[in-house]
């Protein structure tokens, strides 16, 4: 099955040596934690900020050709592959035939974004990636527990 995923922020998790991408389920509440190096991280950045580039990089020339070609990324796929790497695929349509090329995972991301494709992911994926970056191990605990009404409880008083 797949899900329908988008760029939700940054974050920085508690106890992780290295910033993450959030991507979300548009229709649900789960989300995909991906480590993610400093120029993959700029070049989504750049994109959500709508910074142009001093000069075109390789994902601008990938989307040039593509458009030149009368090519249309219909959409990227992200998936695990056997050895539980992630990877993804973009789908091409072109000339009236589908194409799928695999790439690296933040060139499809960046690739989806710029092209307005939606972005999709394997529910597989979620098996692996996903956790929420807003909550720490506990944390759930401490909201049900801070959502009691001591009142609940009945009156105490004090001597």
């Amino acid at each position: 099955m797949l899900v329908r995923i988008e760029f939700v922020s940054f974050a920085a998790p508690e106890g992780e040596n290295a910033p993450v991408v959030v991507l979300k389920e548009t229709a649900g509440d789960r989300h995909l934690l991906l480590p993610v190096g400093p120029l993959d991280a700029g070049a989504i950045a750049m994109e959500t900020l709508r910074i142009p580039p001093d000069k075109p990089a390789a994902i601008h020339v990938a989307q040039t050709i593509l458009e030149n070609l009368g090519g249309t990324l219909t959409r990227a796929v992200l998936y695990l592959t056997e050895s539980q790497s992630l990877m993804a695929r973009l789908e091409i349509l072109a000339g009236g035939t589908a194409s799928s090329i695999d790439c690296r995972l933040f060139d499809a991301v960046v690739l989806a974004m710029r092209c307005r494709a939606p972005l999709l992911a394997r529910e597989s994926v979620f098996g692996v990636y996903s956790r929420s970056p807003f909550r720490k191990e506990g944390d759930t605990l401490r909201m049900q527990v801070a959502a009691i009404d001591t009142l609940d409880f009945g009156s105490v008083f004090l001597e």
